[in-house]
């Protein structure tokens, strides 16, 4: 879950909304309604009334006790979205234009660090408003800015990710849940602790890519805000929100700290990182009194290696390995042989593995109509979809090839029968909103084991179904939670993995009689086992402070302990647990108001020293409405000397398909008698969205009129754009595939008397293709990348796409570099070819001095082109070769900005010596000749 995101950067001012197109976020076919309530509008689209309903209900009654003890009522109501448009549990929260909360109906499952609640809804809900609580917050000096612009300074989002994802992980563990109750999140500080790699609060500070990753600002904030709660009870840490509010510089955090807890963060993260590994490390050594399991390793940790499955013979292992720095893989693990993993298909998001006749099926995700993320079963062999927004949690085949399994749909889960193709065949148990989870099927196909979470205590429990008789036992009980089950071979026993003992290990059940034996004794943890076929070894996925790694163990190995189990024959009833409002409220059709008006407005000042009467000062306002769908900006400014007045305005609807935008604009003013120009531009934008595929076409129209010259400009284009480029969190820049534009534009200007206008008509088409290959280190790449630009029936007047500015080398990236102005024509051919390398990747900062260093990268190119009048004439190319390098960086915790610096030189005739750089999306360029011969054009 994450918060924060501002719209200031999409919405800032109406020109840069002219020149943004951004994707539809919901299907258009879906309907939308909205309670109203005391402090929310719950906005929910179909079949997600009964959800709407508990949330307009839970809202309110947790509205009171936590603004008491956040200390902060917001002024507005908060508009809280309820959707199932992706199959992964999250939330998040926005505060511009208005406090908004957006809540998806996914559930975790049972391993997850968010696995562990009574009721997720209540979690989420609780984790996503201490955010707006916390960040809506504004005071004393600053909060001058709301009267005079407003909403749009949030001390508060410049806080460390620490400390805003900590406070939301406290609040949401405040009932004996969450994730500071898990023994999940236990592992991850007890092998960070083993290893000595716990994270510093510099580190913790920032969203880092070293392992764990994104979860480091939930668990280290949420660990050490429940530290300071037990060392200074009378203390809340909300406290520090309120200080930080009335902050002019919202970057004074030891400060904050000292005013209300005494000490400094630095000092005080220091001490209980002490206490924790003091905690832990007793931990390990009483684990380690019972003696470590041996596991045989092998494979090196790579964050995510789950699902190992053995295949009929008991030498080749399959699993699943995603990391962060390239795309997700089935890997396959002969393991007896010297080889070690082999990377087979590259994969989506992937969230189960099964084999069926030794061919492994997937659990993938993939864009359904372009809008929603969903899961279905893919063949890896012919890469084939065999299901369609089937939207499993997990699955399994029977021996005739049917599919077991567990789907979601509106927060709730069904255990059921499908064909191959995914057509239901029968309906075992729900829906209910019990999660569901890990079905598998025993050998002969009779029986389904599976796991479910127990509402009141956070446990999860298996279920053993008999889909002949229909008989429902529950084979496991207490306050554990039991997951990832697996029959034996013979289908008489089942492993699985259990916190019994607060940390997870692999047991064994015997269903004849109850036995259940402890198998591993480990001081990290084991998952996802799976047997060999003749019984004698155990796959598992060993968790560790780098990840998870594939390993097995000899089955044959003494037990450690022995307990007999009761099963306990259950109803089917006591699973089918449905969302029961316990009030209905009245809903009404989704209007746009009032969340569309706007909440600030962006002042301008613009003066120009070489053409002053260009000088002008105004401001513009900005909004959109609560789905996201509709967006507008209006603009105004009024020249100081000139005395005119200038009118823009945009509006952009997604609430169809395609996407349309409408820009008009004029100005008028003494100058002019009247009206000095008048104009717009208008058009339509079709997206077609798959996981790794983005296919939009687009058109546009444009007229400008300018009745004192007489003068008239119509313009309209159209083009498609193609991209599978993909970018992981360690790349530099685009990787793995090509991208594709193509585009014509026809324009007819009408001539006047203005000075930089021509009559007649011409047309235009550029062409553009990259192709982002693997470079020799990880994350490298090699850019090789042509365009064509061509006109047609050119009317007076110099029309180029050559280099006709000195600074045009920084922008589109379809230039010479090393040359300046001079190139002109009706033609354009470039070919670059560039070399793109990481050179440091430190995720490395302060917390004093909000900065924190993310990359470091180089570039080598070379560049070869000619614009031209009639047609290409290779005698006539320009070369040239440079070299750039980059910094990468995030400043106050949250934003990203970067400077670079190149050198390019051209080998021809015109070429110069050039230094470029930019920073904070400046540009500047210092040239110098080298060539003594005379330009040519």
């Amino acid at each position: 879950m994450r918060a924060g995101f501002s719209y200031r950067s999409l919405l800032f001012t109406i020109f840069f909304f002219s020149a943004t197109t951004t994707e539809a976020k919901y299907d258009p076919r879906l309907n939308w309604q909205t309670l109203t309530t005391e402090h929310f509008y719950i906005h929910y689209h179909d079949g997600q009334e009964n959800l709407a309903q508990k949330y307009a209900v839970l809202a309110e009654k947790k509205y009171p006790a936590m603004i008491k003890k956040l200390g902060h009522e917001p002024y507005f109501r908060t508009h809280l979205v309820v959707s199932d448009i992706y199959d992964d549990p999250n939330g998040m929260t926005s505060l511009e234009p208005w406090n908004r909360v957006e809540l998806f109906a996914a559930k975790p499952l049972p391993d997850s660090p968010l696995g562990r609640y009574n009721d997720w809804d209540d979690l989420l809900f609780t984790h996503e408003y201490t955010h707006v609580l916390n960040l809506d917050q504004i005071r004393g000096l600053p909060a001058i800015s709301r009267y005079v612009v407003g909403r749009y300074y949030f001390p508060n989002e410049w806080q460390p990710a620490w400390l805003i994802e900590g406070s939301a992980v406290f609040e949401e563990s405040a009932d004996g849940f969450g994730r500071l109750n898990s023994n999940v999140v236990d592992m991850y500080f007890r092998t960070a602790v083993e290893a000595d790699s716990l994270k510093s609060i510099n580190r913790s500070s920032n969203f880092i890519r070293d392992w764990p990753t994104g979860h480091v600002p939930y668990f280290y904030g949420g660990k050490f805000i429940e530290w300071l709660k037990k060392k200074y009870p009378d203390k809340n840490i909300h406290d520090i929100y309120a200080e930080n509010a009335d902050n002019v510089w919202p970057f004074l955090n030891n400060t904050n700290a000292r005013d209300v807890f005494g000490a400094a963060f630095t000092d005080l993260w220091e001490e209980w990182q002490r206490d924790l590994t003091k905690e832990q490390k007793a931990r390990i050594e009483e684990i380690k009194k019972n003696g470590v399991t041996e596991l045989t390793r092998l494979t090196q940790a790579d964050f995510y290696q789950t699902f190992p499955r053995f295949d009929a013979t008991g030498k080749t292992l399959w699993y699943l390995n995603e990391n962060n720095y390239s795309r997700p893989t089935l890997n396959r693990l002969r393991i007896l042989g010297k080889k070690g993993p082999q990377k087979g298909v590259e994969l989506n998001s992937p969230a189960f593995l099964a084999l069926h006749g030794d061919q492994p099926y997937v659990l993938d995700a993939e864009v359904f109509r372009s809008f929603s993320l969903h899961k279905d079963i893919f063949n890896t062999s012919s890469g084939e979809q065999l299901t369609e927004k089937m939207r499993a949690l997990s699955f399994d085949f029977t021996p005739k090839g049917e599919i077991v399994a567990i789907t979601q749909s509106a927060g709730e889960q069904t255990l059921a029968l499908y064909d191959t193709k995914g057509t239901l065949i029968r309906k075992y148990l729900g829906a209910t909103t019990l999660q569901l989870s890990y079905a598998r099927v025993s050998p002969d196909g009779r029986l389904i084991v599976f796991c479910a979470l127990r509402i009141g205590d956070a446990s999860t429990h298996l279920y053993l179904f008999d889909s002949t008789s229909g008989e429902l036992q529950q084979l496991t009980d207490g306050r554990a939670v039991d997951l990832h089950p697996a029959f034996t071979a013979g289908g008489d026993k089942i492993v699985f993995s259990s916190d019994r003992t607060g940390v997870f290990n692999i047991y064994e059940l015997t269903l004849s009689t109850g036995n259940l034996a402890r198998l591993t004794n480990v001081t990290g943890g084991v998952f996802y086992p799976d047997v060999s076929r003749d019984g004698n070894s155990v796959a598992v996925a060993e968790f560790t402070d780098q990840g998870y790694r594939i390993a097995l163990f000899d089955r044959a190995k003494p037990v450690l302990e022995n307990q007999t189990l009761t099963f306990r024959k259950a109803a089917a009833t006591e699973l089918n647990v449905a969302h029961t409002p316990t009030a209905k409220k009245t809903a009404e059709s989704y209007s746009i108001f009032p969340s569309i008006l706007p909440s600030a407005w962006s002042p301008s000042v613009y003066f120009y020293s070489t053409e002053p009467y260009l000088s002008s000062v105004g401001g513009s306002i900005f909004g959109t409405d609560a789905l996201q769908r509709d967006f507008y900006g209006i603009g105004y400014s009024r020249g100081i000397e000139s005395g005119n007045n200038y009118f823009g305005s945009y509006f952009e609807t997604q609430r169809f398909y395609p996407d349309f935008y409408i820009a008009p604009y004029l100005s008028a003013g003494p100058s002019c008698s009247s009206v000095c120009y008048a104009g717009g531009s208008a058009g339509m934008y079709l997206p077609y969205l798959k996981y790794y595929r983005r296919h939009a076409g687009y058109a546009n129209t444009y007229f400008d009129y300018e009745p004192g010259y007489q003068y008239t400009d119509f313009a309209g284009d159209i083009g498609y754009s193609f991209s599978n480029t993909q970018y992981f969190s360690r790349s530099i820049s685009p990787e793995n595939g090509r991208s594709l534009g193509v585009s014509a534009t026809y324009r007819r200007i009408g001539f006047g008397t203005s000075p930089y206008s021509y009559g007649g008509n011409f047309s235009n088409m550029q062409f553009s293709y990259s192709e982002y290959l693997p470079g020799i280190f990880r994350n490298n790449v090699i850019l090789a990348r042509a365009y064509v630009a061509q006109s047609i029936n050119l009317g007076d007047g110099n029309y180029g796409f050559g280099d006709t500015s000195r600074y045009a080398v920084f922008f589109g990236g379809y230039r010479v570099r090393g040359y300046g102005s001079g190139n002109y024509g009706t033609g354009l051919t470039v070919v670059t070819l560039e070399y793109r390398f990481p050179i440091y990747q430190p995720d490395w900062g302060f917390f004093r001095v909000p900065v924190f260093f993310r990359d470091f990268y180089g570039k080598i190119f070379a560049d070869a082109g000619q614009s031209y009048s009639s047609w290409p004439d290779i005698g006539r190319t320009k070369t040239s070769a440079g070299a750039e390098i980059g910094l990468s960086s995030i400043f106050g915790f949250r934003y990203w900005w970067s400077a670079r610096v190149g050198y390019a030189r051209g080998f021809n005739e015109g070429g110069e010596h050039q230094i470029y750089f930019a920073v904070l999306g400046y540009t500047g360029l210092l040239t110098a000749k080298y060539s003594p011969h005379t330009e040519y054009r």
